[in-house]
Order: C-alpha cells, then sequence, then structure tokens
C-alpha cells in the first residue's frame, strides 16, 4: 500500500504531462469585415479550419470579425504591435506610407484573372523580396494571399456604360483608382469602409463605389446602389494579406510553421 501511494502521483504527473505538453497555442485574428461574405468565410472554413488540422490541434484560431479589435486601416499597426491580435488581414493601400511598393499593383487597370491573380503574387513574392521585406519592417510577415473578387461599379443611378460615372461622386480607396475616375469625369473620394460608407450611399452623399464585389455585398452597397456593372476580367489589383506579427512567427516551432504553410496550401488548392 505505500508503494502504491508513492507511485500515485507519479502515474497522474504521467497521465498530466502529455496535455501539458500539447497545451493548444490560441493566435488571435482581427478582420474589418463581418463574418458571411465570400473571402471571410473561406478563410474561417478553409484556412483556419486547416491550420488546426495541420497542427493537430496545436494551434487554435480565435477570429474577431468586424472590426471588433481594429479597423481596416489600423490593421497593420494592430498586428505589427501583437499586444491585441497576433494576426490580422492588411489592406495595402490603407497604410501606403508604409508600404509604398505594394500600391504598383493596382498602377495597372489590365493584368491577370480569377486564380491567376494569386498565382502572380505568390511569384512575386518569392522572386522580388523587396515585397515581403516591405512587410518585416512593419513586423509583420505574410502568411497567406487573399484577393478581391471581380472589380464593380455600384451606382445608385442607372448605368449603361462606365462613361456614367462622369458628374457623379464615387469612393475609391486607391489613390490609383481615384485617379481612373477623377479621368473619367467623377469627383473621386475615399473614407473609411463600413458604416460611413454604407451611409453616405444612403444618404446620397455617394453616387457609388468602386470596390471588388464582395466587398460591396458586405457593405450592402447593392440595395442603396442596384445599379451594377461587373468585370469578370478586368484586373482590380487588389490584395488582402493575411498576416502574421513577426516576434509571433519567429517563436513558433518549425513544425508549427510548415503546419500553416501547409493549411496555406490546401486552401490554394480549394
Amino acid at each position: 500500500m505505500e508503494l502504491t501511494n508513492r507511485l500515485l502521483p507519479i502515474l497522474l504527473a504521467g497521465f498530466l504531462l502529455p496535455n501539458t505538453v500539447l497545451a493548444a497555442k490560441t493566435l488571435k485574428y482581427s478582420d474589418h469585415e463581418a463574418l458571411g461574405g465570400a473571402r471571410t468565410q473561406f478563410i474561417n472554413d478553409v484556412f483556419f479550419s486547416s491550420i488546426e488540422n495541420e497542427s493537430h490541434g496545436r494551434l487554435k484560431i480565435e477570429p474577431h470579425w468586424g472590426g471588433e479589435l481594429g479597423a481596416g486601416y489600423d490593421a497593420l499597426a494592430l498586428v505589427g504591435q501583437g499586444t491585441k491580435a497576433d494576426m490580422a488581414i492588411v489592406v495595402p493601400e490603407y497604410t501606403a506610407k508604409q508600404l509604398p511598393l505594394h500600391q504598383i499593383f493596382k498602377s495597372f487597370p489590365v493584368g491577370p484573372a480569377a486564380d491567376r491573380q494569386v498565382d502572380f503574387f505568390r511569384r512575386v513574392y518569392t522572386q522580388l523580396p523587396v515585397f515581403p521585406l516591405e512587410l518585416e519592417k512593419n513586423n509583420v510577415v505574410n502568411l497567406y494571399f487573399a484577393t478581391g473578387y471581380p472589380v464593380a461599379f455600384f451606382s445608385t443611378k442607372p448605368m449603361t456604360s462606365l462613361a456614367d460615372v462622369k458628374g457623379g461622386t464615387w469612393r475609391s480607396a486607391s489613390f490609383w483608382h481615384q485617379d481612373f475616375l477623377t479621368n473619367a469625369g467623377a469627383k473621386a473620394v475615399t473614407m473609411p469602409w463600413g458604416d460611413q460608407t454604407r451611409k453616405a450611399l444612403q444618404s446620397g452623399a455617394l453616387d457609388g463605389i468602386m470596390v471588388n464585389l464582395d466587398s460591396g455585398y458586405d457593405v450592402e452597397a447593392h440595395k442603396t446602389s442596384p445599379h451594377i456593372l461587373i468585370s469578370k476580367n478586368l484586373w482590380l489589383g487588389h490584395i488582402y494579406l493575411l498576416v502574421m506579427n513577426k516576434n509571433t512567427w519567429d517563436g513558433l516551432e518549425k513544425q508549427d510553421q510548415e503546419a500553416i504553410q501547409r493549411a496555406a496550401e490546401i486552401a490554394y488548392k480549394k
């Protein structure tokens, strides 16, 4: 009996030890858009699910949607600091001063369409290290490329062609696209994405927005701006970088870094 009493704590410690070693690491994720859009739902259901599966439960994602942790314009600084979020979606044109090189993608109106967009961005990052380096200077590393769906022009007034933007007030976040709209005769403006854009369309302060289709749906632009022109092939150059705080990334075990990389490959194929 005395021997059993001595062995019992050792046996219990043996049972508990694997749980201690395999304790899951929770990573907080921030996104300025709500869950339910094509991009956000795919990231949640495919990419995040694959991370947990590929890491065998060692990594858990705690997502915060709809700007709960921070607005899109603050995402780069938010994840770079790494105190409130370990991961976030970064939209390069929201931080043109911090990510000047990334602005070049929207400087040309025609480029690869559909899945070839992702192939293009991956090739750029592989062959031109100045792009990932620009992110590292802001203390983040990219995990996954997500792109905007086909470019759409949501208008509160009937449109038969793009010439109808002339004389109207149109919103775009990219200074390149603002120039495109201005050259077409529109008054181009920018404003924070979300409620402010939605209310501006409702009030008539905006006549329309130039944006990727999924984001337009997310902000319910189709309800106030039901006249929509969509181009399946017109290059948008809009990239969503799903980044992680560099200190957090460097602190992960190699097997967990590789698990995230495998998860990204799974998501790209799907």
